[in-house]
């Protein structure tokens, strides 16, 4: 994976869910994002680039974001076993989503 491949990929990631991913981060998007290159018959990682780049799929590109981000659950019974922690979590995680938010459309530069 080139150094150019990586930002492009994590650009879009930043501009469709937020994910922000440090450069430590690349064999995680290899890893996550192979087995949707071969969901696409795409054989590597770089195809698979290759192919939103010239083509700016948007199933292709909906994938990529799916496969890398995290879905979790705030609902269930371990969250019933623990509502309060569960919900003091839930509120600690948006606090610091939205200060990052506010962050980055406060100074633009940071979001580049």
């Amino acid at each position: 994976m080139t150094v150019t491949d990586f930002e492009f990929i994590c650009q879009i990631l930043r501009e469709r869910s937020g994910l922000v991913l440090t450069n430590d981060k690349a064999y995680l998007l290899e890893s996550r994002l192979l087995p949707v290159a071969r969901k696409w018959k795409l054989a590597t990682f770089d195809d698979l680039v290759r192919v939103i780049r010239t083509k700016m799929d948007e199933s292709v590109v909906r994938d990529v974001v799916e496969a890398m981000t995290t879905n979790e659950s705030f609902s269930g019974e371990p969250v019933m076993a623990d509502a309060a922690g569960m919900q003091s979590l839930l509120d600690s995680s948006l606090v610091a989503w939205l200060g990052h938010l506010k962050e980055t459309a406060e100074n633009p530069s940071l979001g580049r």
